[in-house]
This record gives C-alpha cells, sequence and structure tokens, in this order.
C-alpha cells in the first residue's frame, strides 16, 4: 500500500500541512516529509473515541490521520519502536486510555530541544 491510499492524501500533503509533507511528531515541533508515492503498511483503520483514524507504519515512523468526511483533517508521527507499535495498537482500538512512547535514541527529543534553547531565548508554536 502507498500513504497515497489514504483518504486525500495527495491534497493533504501538499496544502493542510504546515510546510508540504511535513508530519509532526508527539510533541508537535520537530517533523520529517513524507510523500504521497511512499510505501507504508496499515496498522489501523478504525475509529478512536468516535473518530476515524487510520494509522501506518512508513520508514520507520508511525504516522497516525485523523480523517473526516474522507479528508485529512490532523496527522502525527512517532519512532516506529515495538513498544510503540504496541502502545498505538492498543490505544487506538481501546484496550488502553493513555499511551507511554518512546524514541529509537532516548532523551533524543529533549536534547533537540536543549540545543535549541542555546542559540533561542524562546520558542513560539503556532
Amino acid at each position: 500500500m502507498y500513504l497515497s491510499d489514504i483518504a486525500n492524501m495527495e491534497y493533504y500533503l501538499e496544502n493542510d500541512c504546515y510546510c508540504p509533507g511535513e508530519i509532526y511528531d508527539g510533541t508537535g515541533f520537530f517533523f520529517q516529509i513524507f510523500k504521497p508515492d511512499e510505501e507504508c503498511m496499515m496498522l489501523i483503520d478504525g475509529e478512536y473515541r468516535g473518530d476515524k483514524v487510520t494509522s501506518v507504519l512508513c520508514r520507520d515512523q508511525i504516522l497516525n490521520f485523523w480523517i473526516e468526511d474522507n479528508k485529512i483533517v490532523a496527522a502525527e508521527r512517532y519512532d516506529a519502536t515495538e513498544n510503540n507499535i504496541s502502545e498505538i495498537k492498543q490505544l487506538l482500538t481501546g484496550r488502553k486510555l493513555k499511551a507511554k512512547f518512546n524514541e529509537f535514541e532516548k532523551g533524543k527529543t529533549q536534547k533537540s530541544l536543549q540545543e535549541i534553547m542555546k542559540v533561542a531565548n524562546a520558542i513560539v508554536v503556532n
């Protein structure tokens, strides 16, 4: 399967991302760029707390897409660690209320934020 097989992926990646193709991590701060022709594997295609959600593995990332009226309205990504794959499956199928995610490299996100703060007085995210 390809990312383009999900709802209106091509339009979403080109027009609805902050910059074309950007999908942000769970912190909302760090992103990777994805293209519609990338291969992926389905993890979950169902509902989560009343919202339609599709979750796939793409490269070394878990991508979650929230869909309304066959249009992607939000997306997020997580490192595709064994723990995170298990947590996403349990969370998005209602077997868990909260997930505890990890990273390929423990502390990498915190370290990256500290590096940014060395050269900035503040971070503004809108």
